[in-house]
């Protein structure tokens, strides 16, 4: 019988049960991130519904130009045995893009969600038409039936009428395309077009247009020009510049964003003109030509309004670590046991392990009502509190119970900095840990390994 206590008293059996009951802790630690993850899923589906009647991510497209053409198709005598129909397609040869983007949070209960609202103003030329389609003798363009168009990606977010100032006349863009173009622009998503009668395609043709547009989560550009030029202000000061390209300039402060983008028509993998010719029915695109080289998402760049510090991205990270808090907490426990020859029984250890991941759901509960800072003090403060005063019911000692609760603060305040650190967390918690196990190693050389902690 003594023999059987010596052993289950052995401060090496000890550890080892208590990593045995680490490990198992791991379980109710994978259902508290499984909680996390709902709770997160849940915030996503309420930004989402806040976001639709608003407006989502929005990209600004530059006009392009089709010019409607019949061709002659001849056959090796030269005869003309039928006549194809075609659109040719302009890009534009200069665009200058000024985007004004503010920012403001709308709530749907507890969550909220980032929106923007941008002001666009887009100027820029087409060189000479004429020049710049294909010349072939059995063409011919059909100059009074031009179309302008662009694209709004979400057309819920439009919320001023895009009138084009098209060499000082107005035009102004209307949902759709013109029959002759539906097929030819599948790959436009909610395009507003017009048409228009061009009386000299010999000559430049100069836009100029301003709008408003309601989005979230981001603002992306496409580089549809010769040269294109974009200039993005905005309220919000945690960008994340995504996509094909970054800014050539940028400046961030505390409160405004400004960034600047000059792109080449060689720095993205399309042409300036192109074609598109029907068969005989005119109904369907010749494969040949069918390029939909225009809405490649590949090219297109911008910013991500990036919430930072998100607290389920935060609460999530911090789950992370609680294996490194539960094994700390049980060495606190057992170098305080072994120095007090208090002989704590395991159970108690698995009480203190259970309040170590109550800690997470207290933290995401409150958090979701509170700032993430205010929630994770009251969480901590709590989870400590209720640990030292349990620690306090076995050994009946203040000392103990202050060096305890001095290393959960510790701890605690660790994770605090790891988490909201967007720069070094690594070696600063590599250091942490460094530091920690040297503590640990110093305690175990003051300790007595013998079976029983109350005997010398």
């Amino acid at each position: 019988m003594n023999a059987m206590k010596s052993f289950t008293h052995s401060p090496t059996v000890r550890l080892v049960t208590l990593g045995i009951l680490a490990l198992i802790l791991l379980i109710p630690q994978f259902l508290v991130d499984a909680i996390v993850s709902d709770r997160q899923y849940s915030y996503s589906s309420a930004q989402r519904s806040i976001a639709e009647p608003w407006g989502q991510e929005q990209t600004i497209v530059p006009p392009r130009i089709a010019v409607p053409y019949s061709e002659d198709v001849r056959n090796s005598k030269g005869q003309v045995v039928r006549v194809r129909k075609g659109l040719a397609f302009v890009l534009p040869d200069s665009v200058d893009i000024q985007a004004d983007v503010s920012t403001e949070y709308r709530y749907r209960g507890i969550y909220r969600s980032l929106l923007d609202q941008a002001k666009v103003s887009v100027t820029g030329e087409f060189a000479s038409l004429q020049n710049a389609v294909p010349h072939d003798k059995d063409r011919t363009y059909f100059w009074g039936q031009v179309v302008i168009f662009t694209n709004v990606s979400d057309l819920v977010g439009l919320k001023s009428l895009i009138r084009v100032d098209l060499d000082s006349t107005p035009i102004e863009l209307k949902p759709g395309l013109p029959s002759f173009m539906k097929i030819a622009s599948d790959g436009d998503k909610h395009p507003l077009s017009a048409t228009f009668g061009l009386k000299k395609p010999d000559l430049p043709l100069r836009f100029s247009y301003t709008y408003e547009l309601n989005g979230s989560e981001a603002i992306h550009f496409l580089p549809l020009a010769g040269t294109t030029h974009v200039q993005l202000h905005t309220d919000y000061p945690h960008p994340s510049f995504v996509g094909a390209q970054l800014p050539s300039k940028r400046t961030i402060t505390d409160s405004t964003t400004e960034a600047e983008w000059k792109i080449l028509y060689v720095n993205r993998n399309s042409p300036q003109q192109y074609d598109w010719n029907f068969d005989e029915d005119g109904d369907l695109p010749s494969r040949a030509n069918a390029h939909d080289y225009y809405y490649e998402a590949d090219s297109r760049f911008g910013m991500k309004f990036r919430e930072t510090h998100n607290l389920y991205d935060l609460v999530e990270r911090a789950v992370k670590y609680g294996i490194l808090l539960i094994v700390f907490t049980f060495l606190t426990f057992f170098f305080t046991d072994q120095f007090t020859s208090t002989n704590i029984p395991i159970v108690g250890y698995l009480l203190v392990g259970l309040a170590l991941i109550l800690f997470y759901t207290l933290l995401l509960s409150i958090a979701e009502y509170l700032s993430f800072g205010p929630a994770y003090l009251i969480a901590a403060l709590a989870i400590t509190a209720q640990i030292s005063a349990y620690l306090y019911g076995f050994v009946r000692q203040m000392t103990p119970v202050i060096f305890c609760a001095g290393v959960l603060g510790i701890l605690y305040t660790f994770l605090y900095i790891i988490l909201r650190m967007e720069t070094f967390p690594l070696l600063v918690g590599s250091i942490f840990l460094f530091l920690m196990l040297g503590l640990v190693m110093y305690l175990s050389q003051r300790m007595s390994w013998t079976a029983d902690p109350t005997q010398p």
